[in-house]
């Protein structure tokens, strides 16, 4: 372009041909002209186009948003580069997402430099800048339209302890109740159950005497147990009949005291959000840990196989399951493996069975640490296993390739503060929230 415009100024210069010369500068705003007109139409379609492709990333990135992608940003770039804008590079293409205020849209901004083809004509060469921007509503109302929400919550002893002032359970108690408030908008909806499996050492059931080893009838019985024998621990399966050694039932705990569990008990799936709250502020800590017994009863609480039935049939089209695993600690009480042995080792790899066969069965599980007091090591395990437990449920959108290298684990929250397990239970409300629907 530089070598046109010297031609046309040593064109310009010479004074042979007055004719000519006077031509040549009537013919020079013509061709301006032209060169605008020509520019001008190519920035307004690649503004168009860049406009369309905005519009389409932003449709894809709120649908990744609700299948638990956060890293819209690369979603984008990476769908660009599937589906790049006509006559634009996408590698040209500058991203920019954001998830608006109130979370229930997202916006998408693309800027992409388009070189001047005719600009040089005034001896101006360069580009010029489009831009797009594109707002989506999140499919709130897609997907889903109810959901059944178990919370399995940590009451061992070491939830008394104190962080940034505060004891960790009543931090605790804050985001759950702020979380069943929210989805449930104050008490309102009645397309949301949540049910309550508080742990520590044992759980505390109170359920017909038949669902207990050695207990026949139907009277109502309050028991703190331990997990059932190997393999009926891994499974949802109703605790009727017996086997040879009599141990499909629930058993109760020789472990601990069931009177010190006063009211730190199970609560079934139910719309009683009020009641649910003021048990969740009625509980408090006592004894060990055992994750893996909470996440058992959660798995038996989100079936419809009886003791706990208001659970749906899995795999419904219009209804979320979703458990919520929230622990300071690492697993200390054993459970039941193979050959009738018991220790810790058992129920750590029990967890990861459990969270395996729950996420098969379509169910969401997000997991939950707090401020994990164990050693180095025995954290970073812990760490691990609840990482591993997390994760999308077999009724969820598939993630791309690029979404897992991005966010492994998207369901999966480690917390040191209380900013920090506020803000975990704020993002698995808007992805829950994402996914079901709210009454109007």
């Amino acid at each position: 372009m530089k070598k046109f415009v010297s031609m046309f100024k040593k064109f310009a210069r010479e004074s042979k041909g007055s004719t000519s010369i006077a031509f040549g500068f009537a013919a020079i705003p013509m061709m301006v002209a032209v060169g605008v007109a020509i520019d001008y139409e190519r920035l307004t379609s690649a503004k168009s186009d860049l406009q369309q492709s905005s519009d389409a990333v932003a449709l894809d990135a709120a649908n990744s948003y609700a299948g638990g992608n956060v890293n819209l940003v690369a979603r984008a770039t990476e769908f660009l580069k599937l589906n790049p804008p006509k006559g634009i590079d996408p590698a040209n293409v500058i991203v920019a997402a954001a998830i608006l205020p109130g979370n229930e849209k997202v916006k998408i901004t693309l800027k992409a430099d388009l070189p001047l083809v005719f600009g040089g004509i005034i001896g101006e060469d360069g580009d010029a800048t489009v831009n797009s921007e594109s707002i989506t509503t999140l499919p709130v109302f897609s997907d889903y339209h109810k959901g059944e929400i178990a919370l399995v919550l940590d009451y061992s002893g070491s939830m008394n302890d104190y962080v940034g002032g505060v004891r960790k359970y009543l931090s605790m108690r804050q985001e759950v109740t702020s979380l069943i408030n929210s989805l449930s908008q104050s008490g309102a909806n009645n397309d949301v159950k949540f049910g309550v499996v508080p742990f520590s050492a044992a759980v505390r059931l109170t359920l017909p005497r038949n669902y207990y080893y050695g207990q026949t009838g139907t009277s109502s019985s309050t028991r703190c147990i331990e997990d059932r024998k190997y393999p009926y621990n891994l499974s949802a399966d109703t605790p009727t009949g017996v086997d040879q050694y009599n141990v499909t039932k629930f058993r109760e705990s020789a472990n601990v005291s069931c009177s010190d569990y006063g009211s730190v008990g199970i609560r079934d799936l139910s719309f009683g959000h009020a009641a649910n709250i003021t048990a969740i502020n009625s509980m408090g800590p006592i004894g060990n840990t055992h994750i893996t017994l909470g996440t058992e009863m959660a798995y038996h609480m989100l079936t419809p196989n009886a003791p706990y039935t208001q659970g749906v049939p899995m795999h419904q089209a219009d209804t979320l399951k979703a458990v919520v695993i929230m622990t300071d600690g690492m697993q200390t009480s054993g459970g039941n493996g193979p050959s009738n042995s018991y220790s810790v080792a058992n129920a750590e790899s029990n967890l990861a069975s459990l969270c395996t066969t729950m996420k098969a069965a379509g169910i969401r599980v997000f997991t939950v640490s707090f401020d994990l007091s164990d050693t180095a090591a025995g954290a970073s395990a812990s760490e691990n296993r609840l990482k591993v437990c997390s994760g999308p449920s077999s009724d969820d959108p598939v993630r791309t390739p690029a979404e897992i290298a991005a966010k492994p684990y998207p369901f999966y929250y480690n917390t040191e503060t209380n900013a920090d397990l506020a803000a975990a239970f704020g993002s698995i409300r808007n992805q829950i929230a994402r996914n079901m629907f709210l009454s109007q």
